[in-house]
């Protein structure tokens, strides 16, 4: 089995995934650095420390016809905006499918209840819930200390 790299797409949290084309936002990512970030002031006594992420993968174990992923992918901002619309809308707004998603991201990101950018203010649009990955093997840390998967004492 071989893991899918991930190019880095935009400073603002989104990465594209080879499979799929499918884009995500580093939300919970980005708050936890910023977090980090905050703590690591208060520690170097009120100096600004800058961080740069250089890599990013998530721990998945993929497999080559992505059985971990019974239930299919997770929709991108492009697919949820597209969905929403009815027949009508979706013929002008996309010219009759001619038009691009790299060409109409800007109003598929804007799909918040008063056109916010869903990708810079999660919490205006309302998402469907998100399909989990299934399967035995996964990447991960040991965070209970045992090698040999038995339960830790409490």
């Amino acid at each position: 089995m071989r893991k899918t790299p991930r190019a880095f797409r935009t400073l603002a949290g989104l990465f594209l995934m080879r499979r799929g084309d499918v884009v995500r936002t580093l939300g919970a990512s980005l708050a936890a650095l910023c977090s980090a970030a905050g703590l690591a002031v208060a520690a170097n006594g009120g100096r600004t420390l800058g961080f740069a992420i250089t890599s990013w993968d998530t721990a998945i174990y993929e497999s080559r016809f992505m059985d971990e992923c019974p239930e299919g992918l997770n929709p991108g901002n492009d697919e949820i905006w597209w969905r929403a619309l009815s027949k009508a809308d979706r013929s002008r707004l996309t010219d009759n499918g001619l038009i691009q998603q790299l060409d109409r991201s800007g109003a598929s990101t804007r799909r918040g209840t008063k056109g916010e950018n869903v990708c810079q203010i999660p919490t205006a649009g309302v998402d469907p819930p998100l399909l989990v990955v299934e399967g035995k093997v996964s990447y991960g840390v040991n965070l209970d200390g045992t090698t040999d998967g038995r339960a830790t004492a409490k």
